[in-house]
């Protein structure tokens, strides 16, 4: 009697696939939500940190430790972005958004500036036009961006439902954006953050 291959390789991908739904049904909700929670906190107060350090050294930094500097600080937003762009969507636009001029619809004369790690992404990377005043004035927005979402974090609420949402909708913009160098069209680094 002879097992055919693919039969055994489908009913591995099915054990695999109800292996996996036992154990997600088996933790308990408020664990998982209390632990992202807990990996949400812990990564946005490194970030923060690395913001803060990024900033004071600033004057001193060669244009090396400051792409060095850039990319230890995006790493750690990109660890918490999910959550950010589900619960936060003004503040992570303010901390991640196209290094392009944009104007509404409603009011054609009154252009959007970008802001945040792409406008710096542009500072930092460019050889010619290193400019440590810009990356000064995006790390103060970026800051106050921080701050807004350590004041708005006792109100998150995260549930498996939520976690899950932000989640999907998280690999959809990898695939948008982040795939495709959208992301990082200057130091071409996305797909390493993804």
């Amino acid at each position: 009697m002879r097992i055919d291959k693919k039969l055994i390789v489908a009913w591995l991908i099915a054990f695999s696939f109800v292996a996996s739904i036992a154990l997600m049904s088996a933790a308990k909700p408020n664990d998982t939500a209390n632990e992202v929670k807990e990996y949400y906190l812990a990564n946005l107060d490194s970030l923060k940190y690395e913001v803060n350090e990024w900033q004071a050294a600033l004057p001193q930094l060669s244009q090396e430790a400051v792409q060095h500097r850039f990319k230890r600080a995006r790493r750690y937003y990109k660890r918490i972005e999910f959550i950010v762009t589900y619960h936060f969507p003004v503040t992570s636009q303010q901390l991640n958004a196209a290094n392009l001029l944009e104007a509404g619809v409603s009011k054609p004369n009154e252009p959007k500036y970008p802001t945040g790690f792409q406008v710096i992404e542009e500072a930092v990377f460019d050889e010619e036009n290193f400019d440590k005043n810009t990356i000064r004035d995006e790390l103060h927005g970026i800051q106050f961006a921080l701050n807004r979402l350590l004041a708005g974090a006792d109100e998150l609420f995260l549930d498996q439902s939520n976690i899950l949402d932000a989640l999907k909708l998280y690999i959809y913009r990898l695939i948008t954006h982040g795939i495709t160098g959208f992301d990082s069209p200057v130091c071409l680094n996305s797909l390493p953050e993804a």
